[in-house]
């Protein structure tokens, strides 16, 4: 029974061909319109912005660093994408590990900034060792 087959029962295969590469080219279409905005240079930094804003879970904070990885290297938002991956593992400085010793410090040991978190723009804070 045709009716059985499903869409290829009903059109036949051509036809199934041409409904279907119809059906993606409207999709590419709305694509391409709603992202118009999004052109340039910056473009793939504001619409990754854009989204970072609207989903806010961890894990879709992850899967949106993994989409902007998807991105060309030289218009990735390599800040961004550092960003969204810091904020979904919470992470934070536990430790800080000195390769080869220090020496000349008084008994007071100094006081250490690390340079700011790709985060800090979306809420980060800036770590201190001691």
């Amino acid at each position: 029974d045709e009716a059985s087959d499903g869409i290829v029962g009903l059109l036949g295969e051509q036809r199934r061909d041409a409904f279907l590469a119809s059906k993606f080219s409207s999709l590419v279409t709305s694509v391409e319109v709603g992202l118009e905005g999004y052109y340039g240079e910056k473009g793939a930094g504001r619409l990754g912005e854009a989204l970072a804003n609207k989903y806010s879970s961890a894990g879709q904070k992850r899967l949106l660093a993994h989409l902007l990885c998807l991105i060309e290297r030289e218009q990735q938002p390599t800040r961004l994408i550092g960003s969204l991956i810091g904020e979904a593992d919470a992470s934070r400085l536990a430790s800080v590990q000195l390769e080869t010793a220090a020496t000349g410090y008084s008994a007071t040991p100094p006081s250490v900034t690390v340079g700011p978190p790709p985060s800090l723009d979306r809420g980060g804070r800036t770590a201190k060792a001691r």
